[in-house]
């Protein structure tokens, strides 16, 4: 119970959290793109401390994060993708082709991912992305009947509102269902982690605050 309350703490917290580690003898891989979202894309963690749950060794973070800066974060890709946000002028063939070289380059980064990864590993991300899909189903059939009445009246943000915090309790329940105790106790020490950053970001001075 108190590791599902952590856990439901941190859900509320983590848009708050993610670019705010400190530095680290190794580059941070809890936001790699590792966890399936919406049209198949990849990103970063559902909730704070799921990536610790893969329990990657050191050797595999090292060979995570200089796949990505060879592909999605080199230099060439940024230096192509700054030209085409920056130069409204950019003709669209080469638009295109800068798309396509941003393609390609997640297109390596997946395949490296999956040379990198443990079967098991693979698998855990699989069922998280399930579980994570089934919870966003069931709640949102048990609110219909509310996102239905609030179309109109200028409720639907409450109904949201009511939808997230229902949708971190069924995942919450159902992600430590899957998980080992190895695994609970990873991503418990995680979130506790990410959750005091949190706080010492917020009790932080604002910049430009007076």
């Amino acid at each position: 119970m108190k590791f599902t309350k952590l856990l439901l703490v941190a859900i509320v917290a983590f848009s708050c959290l993610v670019n705010q580690a400190p530095a680290q003898k190794r580059p941070d891989v809890s936001e790699f793109p590792l966890w399936p979202g919406k049209g198949g894309i990849v990103g970063g963690q559902y909730v704070p401390g799921l990536t610790a749950a893969l329990l990657l060794t050191d050797e595999q973070q090292d060979k995570l994060n200089e796949a990505r800066q060879e592909t999605i974060y080199s230099p060439s890709l940024n230096e192509q993708t700054r030209r085409l946000k920056g130069d409204p002028n950019l003709p669209e063939a080469e638009r295109d082709a800068i798309r396509k070289l941003a393609e390609d380059a997640r297109t390596a980064l997946t395949a490296r991912v999956s040379s990198i990864l443990m079967v098991e590993q693979k698998e855990f991300i699989a069922k998280a992305a399930a579980e994570r899909d089934t919870a966003a189903t069931t709640v949102r059939e048990r609110l219909q009947d509310k996102f239905a009445a609030a179309k109109g009246k200028g409720e639907s943000a409450l109904v949201q509102q009511e939808y997230q915090a229902a949708f971190a309790v069924e995942f919450v329940r159902r992600l430590e269902a899957i998980m080992t105790p190895v695994q609970q106790a990873a991503m418990r020490t995680r979130a506790e982690l990410e959750l005091e950053r949190k706080r010492q970001a917020d009790a932080a001075p604002k910049k430009g605050a007076k």
